[in-house]
């Protein structure tokens, strides 16, 4: 199988590299400030980007893409996860019952994914439902998974949005292309092409962190 995806790896690294130049130089002429840009940053960034980023990503963006109960159960964790990690601290509760309050939400809201899907009529309603839809769900997948990465970019202005496929040009173009590598080969594969295109913006930091 490997053998089979390595010439389609090397195309798409080398105009995934093509496009992160582009969107460099859209992001220079803009005067946008890229967060991943402080190259002074530790290993701990460079973990983050290299594995968490796209055990999550792909977890989340690519598992809708063959719904199973199990995959969609793990899609809604790391939603989830998303969610309250991103609010934690600010919700109109006492910081007491904060906490019992996420794990109830990490762990309930997976878990009746999963059994409700395990129903056999629930889930081949949904597939039939995904397969009619297909191209419409891969479509929105992958634009959204390109869009959503305007978020590393600070102190957006409308202007700034309206070049939005401009600016996440990588990742629109990650988004379908993963998507199409998932759907063909597998999940692990996509995981591991993310993991080796984002090795790409983690270079300049890795540098400087050997050289220092």
């Amino acid at each position: 199988m490997w053998l089979l995806f390595w010439p389609k790896f090397v195309i798409g690294f080398s105009l995934a590299i093509v496009m992160f130049l582009v969107q460099k130089l859209v992001g220079h002429y803009t005067g946008l400030t890229f967060e991943r840009d402080d190259y002074a940053k530790g290993w701990s960034f460079v973990l983050a980007v290299v594995v968490v980023a796209p055990l999550v990503e792909e977890g989340l963006f690519r598992g809708v893409l063959k719904p199973r109960a199990g995959q969609l159960a793990v899609v809604t964790f790391l939603l989830t996860a998303c969610v309250v990690g991103h609010n934690y601290g600010e919700w109109p509760v006492r910081k007491l019952i904060q906490l019992p309050v996420a794990v109830g939400l990490l762990a309930g809201l997976p878990l009746l994914v999963y059994r409700w899907l395990r129903i056999p009529q629930r889930m081949a309603g949904l597939q039939r439902v995904w397969q009619a839809h297909f191209r419409l769900i891969f479509y929105v997948v992958a634009i959204g998974f390109g869009l959503v990465h305007l978020s590393n970019y600070q102190e957006l202005t409308g202007w700034h949005y309206l070049m939005a496929p401009l600016l996440t040009l990588p990742q629109l173009f990650a988004g379908f292309y993963l998507g199409y590598v998932r759907m063909t080969y597998g999940m692990w594969y996509g995981i591991a092409l993310h993991a080796i295109w984002n090795v790409l913006p983690a270079s300049l930091t890795i540098a400087h962190l050997l050289t220092h």
